[in-house]
């Protein structure tokens, strides 16, 4: 997880994937909504996944950058 305001990077958390298809017993996607996370950037996502999120209102960025801090600096180049 990052926090970003004002575009500067303000916390950094890294949460562990213990979902299902890790051998865990919740959706990875589920994981980042008991995070409350407000928007996700990534490379990619199931139709379940994206739904899931969606419904929460969580914004979601795709990205083609395979590295975080490429994502991270792409992203608030954008915004």
């Amino acid at each position: 997880m990052v926090e970003i305001e004002a575009k500067s990077i303000n916390f950094i958390h890294i949460i562990k994937n213990k979902g299902e298809h890790f051998g865990g017993s919740i959706k990875p996607s589920e994981i980042l909504i008991q995070n409350n996370i407000e928007a996700l950037i990534c490379l990619g996502a199931g139709p379940r996944a994206l739904e899931t999120l969606r419904s929460k209102k969580i914004e979601i960025y795709l990205t083609t950058k395979k590295v975080v801090k490429e994502a991270l600096d792409s992203f608030q180049r954008k915004s």
